[in-house]
């Protein structure tokens, strides 16, 4: 029956506890131990979160109508399609392969305590419990490069436990085999499943200590951390995702990470370059027929106008009115400089004539017009054609005029002078393409006519090498200057007959039949035919230009260079010093200065064979005065680049340039042979003319400027459908980016204002003979090496280029060596017929 007694009983309760006196206490004891348990035994787990910005690739960034109204929809956003990327094969799997996520490497741990006790302990600790097994409680670390195992033992444990002095065991789970292997080196084992392959980078731990390696398949750990990874947009279309991890381990967390980070970042901007370069390729198909269907919907309209007399009434009144105002102001100016003119000078001064003839007059039905009336008339007229009507203007005002053309694509050409087109005597359809010479280097100076007579007028002249550039622009000067005799000496019979003819027409029309012309073929290198021609005729001025002077040619042929350029020169100045020649000019170039190149070596080799000559014949008092002329490239020649680069325009291109950078001095030819001799006229022997080049040309700008006075346009990134491309070739043997006309700093004025006086050391010649015999003797067998050895020793500031590129050198030793090497062997199984 149930009491309805309320009271509490004492004993009865008292017995109860009594009865569990002994659980009592177990449970005070345990509940704290379980709780201290639970709060530092577990692993440690921490969190990191990377966080990725999209672009929005839409039309006008997103924010128009259309993109408002797929936001009020729920339309699928930028930011979905990119978290979809991210969770990608292609880019989880980049931490997977990169930090080898898919090899599980780790200390053997203590059952349930291990891992807490090592997070606490930041020294490596002793292996095993009381000395006995692999566990560890410290800071043990490993890390592996590479853990190739046969399939079927993937997701196995492998059992390693370091050793003393980097070594270590490695315990097959499957075969019991244990291998031993060496940190850093490549453990590479064989067992009945395969080969099982093993690099340590790092092993961090007291030999005895154990680590548990398992190797996971790639595609497994992928799905793995694709699982763990969380990604999500950040608010509603903001277009930031938020990548977030959990992981054990701090530092793996964020390099997973970082690298997804990185690999998301990499394949979106190669997608987005890949996309760009077939939007690219596409245009670079379409953009060449778009501009032929303009280029004739331009001509077409062009045509309709002319045909038809139709005009853009507010285009064509706005030209007018533009032209109208600026021939009315250039009108007042030169009225106003006339005005200037006529109180300075008579009615018949020159520029009272030419400021006259300028104003209002037309060239054989042409009107002139001035340079601010350009733009206007190719506008308005479609001018093509525009004719360079300044002949005697200064180089500054022809660039001007020049820098006005420019910008229009018109070709440019010049017509004669002013007086004969009026007169009638030279039409316009006879013009002739600019000179690209006269639009380069510094204003040219007068030649002085005494020095141009000093050494020349009445005397008996001779020219060497009379057929060359150089040569044969001094034979026409010496001419115009009228010695009594002018010999022409020249290897070439085809150069010397040209020569010849040229000369002969020049006395025929330039009343100059008074001069005796001898052409005399003649090798400068055969002794006996040097002296022959001059005992015979006793010349008092010698011009020595016969040199071979095209670099890689030289280069190639580099004894028959040092032949021609220095034993010539040597032979020709003893026979001109023993005939009693008394002025002997070398025609030298700017290669001779610190040369790269054999050619340029030889020159100045050649240059001191004179100034050794000269000390001697100032010491002996001998009558021949020795001096030497250098200078830099001149336009036309047969090596220079103006004629080639007209051929390749009129080709169609491409322009060939050896390096963008490279840069040289430019003069006329004749200029050049005018200071040439001016410079002789002043010598007293012994000197080194320098003559002033002006500043050097990038070789690239001249083509430019080529290619635009031709009408047409460069092909480049800028104007990528233009009409003539400029293709780099590389430097060739023993080419120099830049020229320089002096070694040292310290020239001296002479009295022509573009001719200095250069200081420059030589030997004396007793000491010169002996190592000329050594070089003669290397050149009577062809010893290219001993050659440009020789040329190294004599000529200090000679640093080659290139090694030795001697054809028939080259040729020899390729022979010697297919002659060396065994031949291969024959295919198994054939065999060798007699």
């Amino acid at each position: 029956p149930v009491s309805d007694d309320d009271e509490i009983d004492l004993g009865r309760l008292l017995g109860a506890l009594l009865d569990a006196k002994g659980l009592i206490p177990a449970i005070t004891v345990t509940t704290p131990m379980q709780d201290t348990a639970y709060t530092q035994l577990p692993t440690p787990i921490y969190e990191s979160n990377l966080l990725l910005q999209v672009e929005d690739n839409g039309p006008g960034g997103g924010k128009g109508m259309l993109a408002e109204a797929a936001a009020m929809f729920d339309v699928k956003t930028e930011a979905a399609a990119e978290i979809e990327i991210i969770k990608s094969r292609m880019v989880v799997g980049k931490p997977v392969d990169q930090l080898h996520l898919d090899i599980d490497a780790r200390p053997l741990r203590l059952p349930l305590i291990g891992r807490a006790i090592a997070s606490r302990n930041d020294a490596l600790s002793t292996p095993g419990l009381l000395g006995l097994g692999h566990s560890t409680w410290g800071a043990e670390s490993i890390a592996i490069e590479r853990f190739d195992l046969p399939a079927k033992a993937y997701e196995k444990t492998f059992l390693l436990v370091a050793g003393i002095n980097g070594q270590y065991t490695l315990t097959d789970p499957t075969t019991e085999l244990v291998h031993t292997g060496r940190v850093g080196q490549l453990l590479r084992a064989a067992t009945p499943g395969g080969h099982v392959e093993l690099l340590l980078q790092e092993l961090n731990a007291q030999p005895g200590a154990g680590f548990k390696l398992v190797r996971r398949t790639r595609l497994s750990e992928i799905e793995a951390l694709q699982q763990k990874l969380k990604v999500s947009e950040l608010g509603k279309r903001s277009g930031i995702i938020n990548v977030s991890l959990r992981g054990d381990d701090p530092q793996e967390v964020v390099d997973i990470l970082n690298t997804i980070g990185a690999e998301y970042v990499r394949q979106n901007i190669e997608r987005k370059s890949e996309e760009a370069d077939k939007t690219l390729k596409f245009l670079d198909v379409q953009l060449p027929q778009l501009k032929r269907e303009l280029e004739q919907a331009e001509a077409r309209y062009n045509q309709f106008r002319t045909q038809h007399g139709v005009v853009d009434l507010g285009e064509e009144a706005k030209s007018l009115l533009t032209m109208a105002v600026q021939v009315q102001t250039r009108s007042a100016e030169i009225r106003q400089k006339r005005l200037e003119a006529v109180a300075r000078f008579t009615a018949q001064h020159p520029s009272v004539q030419a400021i006259a003839s300028l104003h209002g007059q037309s060239l054989d039905g042409i009107a002139v017009h001035l340079p601010t009336e350009i733009e206007c008339l190719v506008k308005s007229q479609g001018a093509s054609l525009a004719l360079l009507a300044i002949p005697h203007a200064n180089r500054e005002q022809r660039n001007a005029a020049l820098a006005a053309l420019s910008p229009h694509k018109l070709e440019v050409r010049t017509v004669p002078a002013l007086s004969d087109l009026a007169s009638g005597q030279v039409r316009v359809a006879d013009v002739m393409e600019l000179d690209i010479e006269d639009l380069l280097g510094r204003e040219q100076v007068p030649p002085h006519p005494l020095m141009m007579d000093r050494k020349v007028r009445g005397k008996v002249v001779m020219v060497t090498g009379a057929g060359g550039s150089i040569g044969s622009e001094l034979c026409r000067q010496l001419l115009r200057i009228r010695p009594a005799v002018l010999l022409l000496v020249e290897l070439t019979e085809f150069a010397l007959y040209s020569i010849h003819a040229e000369l002969e027409q020049m006395q025929r029309t330039q009343d100059l039949l008074g001069v005796k012309v001898v052409p005399l073929l003649a090798n400068v290198r055969d002794p006996v035919r040097m002296g022959e021609i001059l005992s015979t005729w006793k010349p008092q001025t010698v011009y020595h230009a016969a040199a071979y002077k095209h670099v890689p040619l030289v280069e190639h042929n580099p004894a028959e260079g040092v032949k021609n350029n220095v034993t010539g020169t040597l032979i020709a100045a003893l026979q001109s010093a023993l005939h009693g020649v008394s002025d002997f000019v070398l025609v030298s170039t700017d290669k001779a200065v610190r040369p790269t190149n054999v050619m340029g070596a030889s020159k100045r080799l050649a240059e001191m064979v004179l100034q050794a000559h000269a000390q001697v014949m100032h010491e002996r008092h001998g009558k021949t005065r020795f001096s030497m002329v250098r200078f830099g490239n001149v336009l036309g020649s047969s090596g220079s680049v103006v004629p080639l680069f007209r051929k390749q325009i009129r080709e169609g291109g491409p322009i060939t340039l050896t390096d963008e950078n490279i840069t040289r001095y430019f003069m006329t030819i004749p200029e050049a042979a005018q200071l040439v001799i001016q410079a002789g006229s002043m010598a007293k022997g012994g000197e080194v003319f320098v003559l002033d080049m002006g500043d050097p040309v990038r070789i690239v700008d001249l083509a430019r400027q080529m290619v635009t006075l031709s009408g047409l346009t460069v092909k480049d990134d800028e104007h990528p459908y233009g009409d003539i491309e400029i293709k780099v070739t590389g430097l060739r043997p023993g080419e120099k980016l830049y020229e320089e006309l002096l070694i040292g700093d310290n020239p001296l004025p002479t009295a022509h204002p573009r001719i200095m006086k250069a200081h420059e050391d030589f030997l004396p010649w007793d000491e010169l003979r002996e190592w000329l015999q050594r070089l003669d003797a290397a050149l009577d067998v062809n010893d290219v090496r001993s050659i440009r050895e020789l040329l190294e020793v004599l000529v200090k500031d000679f640093k080659p280029q290139s090694d030795v590129v001697d054809w028939v050198w080259l040729e020899n030793a390729r022979k010697e060596s297919a002659a060396n090497t065994p031949p291969a062997p024959l295919p198994v199984g054939t065999q060798q017929v007699a």
